[in-house]
């Protein structure tokens, strides 16, 4: 008996509730919604002790965010509603009164299977209307309709964030009949992410656009072609409070409108994402003129195969036309001229962060880090050395080539702010090495092992910098060699 109670009288169950409830939620994953899962908080914590769940189900900020997701091998679609609803119920019933950020993503194609789960969902969601905070949706645009009407007859007054994407896979909606997104009674939204329902469906978007302050347009593109962006992009004239925007390219030429310019005065942080092999820059890109710009983002949801020209000098014009001062620039998956990468440095000296992992992989990185190499003499002349507040930086390499030219680049700028030179050093350095050209594995493993031991003979308490640094290694097949 002695022995059980010394086992029961632990230090969690003599802690006070209130001081629980907050430990609780430091095990919930901030970066991710909460699911309803029994091997995930909160649940998971509710099955530990029958003093656990009671304050797990005293906490409404336990059950505050909800996750459902539907893969491409989910079966029994007709069960789907039953659990849903029910889940959905426990998660309103605890939350009280606090408000819900709701995730409602199905990867399946259209089925009409389906259809009860979303009508139960959406007349739910009709009833609690004030609770949401977050909406989130991804499935078939069949589903739009249904959607829109919600939002044009429910008061979402507490709602900050709405995001709806189209999946064209089962079929698209009626084109006849003209669709609203209808979010004017959303009087405290700040960030709306939309991908369009097809180039033929006549949707239009009703929401405050002077209050949004981040703005999602085709970002999130998928399964077939969106036009969402030739249809609102001259709506961004009234986002004077926008600070991020997220945009993906598709068609080319759609919007062009002579010399049409759209200034946004607080926007720090633009994100392009390439979504089609024809789509191109030009008819974006030009209109914008961004003076806070702070952070630009460049990808592709695809790579390798997509070889077509997408963009001339339109980032580094935009850059030159705002007259920032940015100061992180990331490039991944996407054709990028080195040309035009110089050019964006000299328009932009006051980067700090660098991210530059092209397509292809088989790209010359010699010339990028020749010109980030400064010589001795550079201290000493009129001439400004290229970006001198570099700090971070992530390169990808194919051939082994380079590698000693990387080392020599990062010593370098250290050599030279050791002469007095208003040089910041390199402090994390990344390499993602795109091993397709490999000879033999043993001499591969130690050409790579020779330049870790290079950067980390730089990270030695012995060295003049205190770098960080990565070597990450992606190989598109592990062969085995044969003695024959």
């Amino acid at each position: 008996m002695e022995d059980l109670i010394i086992k029961t009288d632990s230090i969690s169950r003599r802690l006070p509730p209130e001081i629980m409830a907050i430990i609780f939620e430091f095990c919930l994953d901030q970066k991710q919604m909460s699911t309803p899962s029994a091997s995930k908080a909160p649940l998971l914590l509710g099955l530990v002790c029958r003093s656990w769940r009671a304050v797990l189900l005293s906490t409404p900020a336990l059950w505050t965010t909800m996750s459902l997701h539907f893969y491409d091998d989910s079966i029994g679609r007709r069960s789907d509603k039953q659990k849903v609803i029910s889940a959905l119920e426990h998660w309103l019933k605890y939350s009280t009164p606090m408000p819900i950020f709701i995730e409602f993503i199905d990867h399946r194609a259209w089925n009409r299977d389906s259809d009860p789960l979303v009508e139960a969902l959406i007349t739910k969601l009709t009833t609690f209307a004030s609770r949401w905070r977050s909406l989130s949706f991804q499935f078939s645009c069949r589903y739009f309709p249904i959607l829109f009407d919600f939002t044009s007859s429910t008061k979402l007054t507490s709602l900050e964030h709405f995001a709806i994407h189209g999946d064209m896979r089962g079929g698209l909606i009626s084109v006849d009949v003209p669709r609203h997104l209808d979010l004017t009674s959303a009087t405290r939204l700040k960030s709306l992410s939309y991908t369009g329902t097809g180039r033929f469906a006549k949707d239009h978007i009703k929401v405050g656009w002077e209050g949004l302050t981040h703005l999602f347009l085709d970002y999130d593109a998928h399964h077939d072609k969106s036009f969402t962006i030739s249809r609102f992009y001259p709506q961004l004239n009234s986002c004077e409070n926008l600070t991020t925007f997220s945009l993906g390219i598709g068609q080319p030429g759609l919007l062009r409108r002579g010399n049409e310019r759209i200034l946004l005065p607080h926007l720090d942080t633009l994100r392009v994402r390439r979504l089609s092999p024809f789509a191109h820059a030009r008819s974006v890109i030009d209109p914008l003129t961004l003076p806070q710009l702070k952070t630009l983002e460049i990808d592709a949801t695809a790579l390798l195969i997509w070889n077509n020209h997408w963009h001339d000098r339109q980032f580094s014009e935009l850059l030159a036309r705002s007259a920032c001062m940015l100061q992180e620039l990331y490039i991944k998956d996407v054709d990028f001229p080195t040309e035009e990468l110089f050019r964006c440095f000299d328009h932009a000296p006051h980067l700090t962060n660098i991210v530059f992992d092209p397509s292809p992989r088989c790209y010359r990185m010699e010339d990028v880090v020749k010109r980030l190499t400064i010589q001795p003499s550079d201290a000493w002349t009129s001439i400004n050395p290229c970006l001198p507040n570099m700090q971070r930086l992530a390169l990808s390499a194919a051939r082994e080539s380079c590698l000693d030219g990387i080392l020599e680049m990062i010593l370098s700028r250290q050599r030279i702010r050791d002469l007095g030179a208003a040089i910041a050093p390199i402090q994390c350095f990344e390499l993602s090495f795109y091993d397709h050209f490999h000879t033999r594995e043993d001499d591969r493993r130690t050409v790579i092992a020779n330049f870790e031991d290079s950067l980390r003979h730089m990270h030695s308490p012995g060295a003049n910098t205190d770098m960080q640094f990565a070597v990450v290694i992606h190989a598109l097949y592990d062969p085995t060699y044969l003695d024959v």
